[in-house]
């Protein structure tokens, strides 16, 4: 959950900065993080959950 809670608050950070300087859309460089940011979250979770959904599948296809 707390990766989650970062992730929002670096993009409510992100919004907030654009607000301040009335700027439109936002930089490849912010896009590259928050991609990063959302793949590093799949990755965490792939190894956190991994086995248990191979127990899953392997369960089911037997």
């Amino acid at each position: 959950m707390f990766v989650f809670a970062t992730i929002a608050s670096y993009v409510a950070g992100i919004q907030g900065r654009f607000e301040r300087r009335d700027e439109e859309g936002i930089t490849a460089i912010e896009y590259a993080v928050m991609a990063a940011s959302i793949v590093a979250v799949i990755a965490a979770a792939m190894v956190i959950l991994g086995g248990k959904i191979n127990s899953l599948f392997t369960g089911i296809s037997v």
